[in-house]
């Protein structure tokens, strides 16, 4: 769904109050004279002042749908994990999503014209990001009933606000509407966090229902059936794998419970619908709007990159598979009914495969509600195209070169246009930007991130204190703990068993059925590892890597049954702000590389800086030294991971580099 904010309108009014203080000055001027005045500050107002305003683009990777859809368990897939811009400019001008999908309940025909429940989010960066950077976070995003609330992950959800910006516990929205399975993975509030300076890699994620619960004829004491598909979240990282949270069931049907005619119809009972639609949606993202002599209008945006894979193209999604029971949820349920143990691998007999059939046309739109409202298609005819391989099971774009960008292994789109007669945006060269518009000296708004800390019941300075509250009754069993993380914040965290986590307190489920609950996830944290293999692997490509800081290990004596639980999410004021700063004018490239890697330093500040290189056993395989903004590596390594190291005498940062000859 677009997003449109309604601007500032700031330099309009600072125009009125110029006018109201020149007034005095004007009343003794003739009326000839005065409306000539007015004529001229008017146009040079115009002239002068940019318009807030923002880009827009909802793009569609169109698919063959399947025949047989009666029988949907959900779905994976391969999305790229890259910088859609080269600066972060704040949550407040940036709302845009990276090849993601809507995951609905198969409809029966009895749905009313408002019915709405979906498992979206994905890959992004939103309104409400607080610790954003350029790499981009990962939401679980369900929505339940007609968005009556939403659930982004484990602690994370649809909230009421207090006037200081913390999340009201007084009311739980859909904070409590995921609970954690994974033992070796942390949620952040905030997001899912990549490893910084992801470009080009991708993650593999899907849903699929596992038993974990049972099925209840009432809800809160209401004659409301509730299902046991407990939708749970497959990931495919190069340093994790395997399912990490859920959503409760009673997320889907609780706000629900007035209106009989919605029963059965939610995502706890219903299967999925296999013909969903896949795109990559960008709701917002910042613009500034300005006119020459001639009130021609012209644009200056904040310019999407995307990663090259070829000189022209860049793959973006990949190797869609749609799943029924038999991929894995029969097999699981057999295994928690007493037999043989579940194998973790999806199983072919229940996966289809899904194939792109695109249309070339790739959208954009430039826009602004200030002043006289324009909303205008950007013509890309000439320069982006959307495409798919031979096989039809890979998509994105292709560029011509001679408009986009391509610039260490990242294409850039164009960042100034004009309104053309035709009422589109075609993009022109900086050269060709009047100066009468401002557009070049004036860049699009940027806006510091808030910053602002996630609170839980569980911390002392948070607006609910209640030894009640699902966090402190029962409570932890271990913690707190602390971990940094790439995007500049701190977690803090306790170890819950299963069953005493938050959500599935506050979910109030019968003793017997939490018992049940309890076993079962211990026989998953015994016998399926997050190193073994769950969703299909990609044919080919690198896998991203989660931010290290997120896997983590049980305590001794907790390493089955108990989950860890981030209860606060602040600003690390113990990281040195120039690694945050130095991490983001770094670039190696090509990668992956058959060898032979470029590394280069943007604003350099010294010359002198060190460089180490590790292997995935944390083995020393190089060391060198770099003098001046460019190096050239020719590394005679085996294929395989490796770690690059980059230091100067104030920072650290470490990236993940791939050989593949």
């Amino acid at each position: 769904m677009k997003t449109k904010k309604n601007h500032n309108k700031k330099p309009k009014f600072q125009v009125l109050e110029y006018a109201k203080t020149g007034y005095s000055r004007l009343k003794k001027v003739s009326t000839k004279t005065l409306l000539l005045l007015m004529l001229l500050f008017t146009i040079g107002s115009h002239l002068n002042a940019q318009v807030q305003a923002y880009s827009y683009a909802f793009n569609y990777f169109e698919r063959q749908w399947v025949t047989n859809n009666q029988d949907g368990a959900g779905y994976s897939f391969y999305s790229s994990v890259y910088p859609i811009m080269q600066e972060y400019p704040g949550p407040e001008h940036l709302i845009t999503g990276l090849a993601s999908t809507w995951m609905t309940p198969l409809a029966t025909g009895n749905e009313p014209p408002d019915f709405y429940n979906t498992i979206e989010g994905g890959l992004g960066w939103w309104g409400d990001t607080r610790f954003g950077t350029e790499t981009p976070k990962f939401i679980m995003g369900g929505v339940a009933n007609n968005f009556s609330q939403w659930a982004n992950g484990v602690g994370a959800g649809s909230s009421d606000m207090l006037a200081n910006g913390q999340r009201d516990w007084s009311t739980p929205g859909g904070k409590y509407g995921v609970a954690q399975l994974s033992n070796h993975i942390l949620w952040p509030p905030d997001g899912l966090n990549m490893a910084q300076g992801a470009n080009g890699e991708f993650l593999g994620y899907g849903y699929h229902p596992l038993p974990l619960t049972d099925v209840m004829q009432t809800t809160n004491g209401v004659n409301f059936v509730t299902g046991n598909q407990c939708w749970t979240l497959f990931l495919n990282a190069s340093n994790f794998k395997g399912p990490v949270a859920f959503f409760i069931p009673k997320f889907w049907t609780e706000t629900a419970l007035n209106d009989s005619i919605l029963e059965g119809l939610f995502l706890d009972q219903r299967p999925s619908d296999k013909n969903q639609s896949f795109a990559i949606e960008c709701a917002e993202a910042p613009a500034l709007i300005g006119y020459d002599v001639s009130e021609v209008t012209y644009a200056h945006i904040l310019p999407p990159s995307f990663p090259a894979t070829t000189n022209n193209t860049t793959e973006l999604i990949k190797e869609i598979k749609v799943y029924t029971k038999d991929a894995m949820w029969n097999a699981v349920e057999i295994w928690f009914n007493g037999g043989p143990v579940a194998p973790t691998q999806f199983q072919s007999s229940g996966i289809e495969n899904v194939f792109f059939s695109l249309s070339p046309n790739v959208d954009g739109h430039i826009a602004t509600n200030i002043g006289n409202p324009l909303d205008a298609e950007i013509d890309m005819t000439g320069f982006a195209t959307k495409i798919s391989t031979n096989n039809q099971s890979v998509a994105g774009f292709m560029f011509d070169t001679s408009i986009v960008t391509l610039e260490n292994e990242t294409f850039i789109m164009p960042k100034f246009y004009k309104l053309h007669s035709n009422g589109k945006w075609l993009p022109i060269d900086e050269s060709q930007v009047p100066p009468a518009t401002g557009l070049v000296v004036n860049s699009p708004a940027i806006t510091p991130r808030p910053e602002i800390t996630y609170l839980t019941p569980k911390e002392p300075d948070c607006h609910i204190q209640n030894p009640q509250s699902p966090w402190n009754s029962p409570g932890p069993s271990a913690g707190p703990f602390t971990v940094s993380l790439g995007d500049g914040s701190k977690l803090t965290y306790y170890w819950y068993k299963f069953i005493e986590q938050p959500s599935i307190v506050h979910s109030n489920l019968p003793t017997a059925m939490l018992q049940n609950l309890q076993n079962r996830v211990e026989q998953i944290h015994t016998h399926w590892l997050h190193t073994n293999q769950y969703l299909p692997n990609m044919s080919s490509g690198a896998l991203v890597s989660l931010d290290a800081g997120l896997i983590v290990n049980p305590p001794v004596g907790m390493e089955i049954g108990y989950v860890p639980i981030v209860t606060r999410q602040e600003l690390d004021q113990s990281q040195n702000v120039s690694d945050l700063v130095f991490q983001d004018n770094i670039k190696i490239f090509p990668n992956p590389s058959n060898g032979f890697l470029t590394i280069q330093v943007q604003e350099q500040q010294k010359n002198d800086y060190s460089i180490s290189i590790y292997d995935v056993m944390d083995n020393l395989v190089f060391i060198d030294k770099m003098n001046g903004a460019t190096k050239k590596l020719y590394l005679n390594f085996s294929n395989g991971i490796y770690f690059l190291q980059f230091r100067d005498e104030d920072a650290l940062i470490t990236k993940k580099i791939i050989i593949s000859k």
